[in-house]
């Protein structure tokens, strides 16, 4: 393949993903997971490896998946993204911090479903995937930065859901007053964080 050709063929893959994207922004979770699946597929013949483009397009999927409830599908899907990214070094840091919060957020909603032992592993999986990601977010860009009060926000209703009520108390209480201090009093997530 010519150089011109690959350039082209980049262009329309990331474009591709893009209107997949768009569907899925808009709600129209059919269209983008038509696109997105036949997107995905074309990639693979395309290339015979992951790269940066197709992983971006896998993580689109894996969100329209996750929006329709598709937890197996999406969870297994964002391991794999996971893991591929691992390997590129053209995926950047935020990204890849993107991939695995999303994949905790997905164990999360998704272990609603399942009983037992499967419902624990899964929220286990999510906790190491959110504070992992908290983790790196505080050292990278500190504790005072909207991203890692969400990331605490998302894990104090992990340990809600895992029934750690003083380990939910404790994370509330380092991020209510950043939340406060940050969002500002009137802000709609600190207002639903002290129940007004």
């Amino acid at each position: 393949m010519s150089k011109t050709k690959d350039s082209d063929t980049g262009t329309l893959y990331s474009s591709t993903t893009t209107l997949g994207y768009m569907y899925y922004s808009m709600g129209n979770y059919s269209r983008a997971i038509t696109i997105l699946e036949e997107n995905k597929m074309q990639g693979v013949e395309d290339t015979g490896k992951p790269q940066a483009g197709i992983l971006r397009n896998a993580f689109a999927l894996a969100l329209v998946k996750t929006r329709q409830g598709r937890w197996e599908e999406a969870t297994t899907l964002n391991r794999q993204i996971g893991k591929e990214c691992e390997n590129l070094p053209s995926i950047a840091p935020a990204e890849k911090l993107s991939v695995w919060e999303t994949l905790g957020d997905t164990l999360m909603k998704g272990s609603s479903s399942p009983k037992g032992g499967s419902k624990r592993k899964m929220l286990v999986e999510a906790e190491e995937a959110i504070s992992g990601s908290l983790n790196e977010k505080i050292r990278v860009l500190g504790i005072e930065y909207l991203d890692t009060i969400e990331r605490m926000h998302l894990l104090a209703r992990l340990y809600i859901e895992q029934k750690r009520y003083d380990d939910a108390q404790q994370q509330f209480e380092k991020h209510l007053p950043l939340s406060k201090r940050l969002l500002g009093l009137e802000h709609r997530s600190y207002l639903l964080v002290i129940g007004a």
